[in-house]
């Protein structure tokens, strides 16, 4: 698993920028991502997460996908 460029956020003010944990079942796979609650006004944000394996047995059907990120602080920008 690797991250894709950032869309609009940046690792380490919007969220964890650490390797994450990943649990993996014989359908799926979950990714979980620690957010940065800064009560900072932000437009919604969002990242690319791609999944791979060095199992040539392992197909992954979905690589990629996009995580959103909404805010949740008062105020404008």
């Amino acid at each position: 698993m690797h991250w894709l460029p950032p869309i609009s956020c940046i690792g380490g003010q919007d969220y964890i920028d650490v390797f994450p944990t990943i649990v993996i079942t014989a359908d799926s796979a979950c990714v979980s991502l620690s957010l940065i609650d800064d009560e900072v006004y932000e437009n919604t944000e969002g990242l690319s997460v791609e999944l791979s394996s060095t199992d040539p047995q392992v197909i992954v059907t979905t690589p990629t996908a996009l995580v959103t990120i909404l805010d949740n602080d008062d105020g404008e920008l």
